[in-house]
């Protein structure tokens, strides 16, 4: 694997806005989630889905980045959404209940 993290994109006829995160999510690469929701952010869609079935690894700066993300919210129209979570991703969101907010 020549990535740690890879985020693509596809945008929907409805407007909405999916994001398809694979890979590891340390604190380093992190950033480069931030920036793909934060450039979907902007462009105000009614909802941005954050598929993250292929990611391996989540860490405390990912989490940070998801918590940012779903804080956005309560400031404009667009809704965050994980969905499509791996074990892993769901087990790290459990540990510090985030599943409810966050899926």
């Amino acid at each position: 694997m020549d990535f740690l993290v890879e985020v693509l994109r596809e945008d929907k006829p409805d407007g909405s806005i999916h994001l398809f995160a694979r890979g590891h999510i340390t604190t380093k690469e992190a950033n480069i989630l931030d920036l793909r929701i934060d450039k979907a952010f902007e462009e105000e869609p009614p909802i941005i889905l954050l598929d993250m079935l292929g990611v391996k690894f989540l860490s405390s700066m990912g989490i940070r980045v998801l918590l940012s993300a779903y804080k956005r919210t309560f400031k404009g129209q667009t809704k965050f959404k994980i969905v499509n979570p791996s074990e892993n991703v769901r087990n790290v969101l459990g540990m510090v209940a985030l599943n409810d907010l966050l899926m």
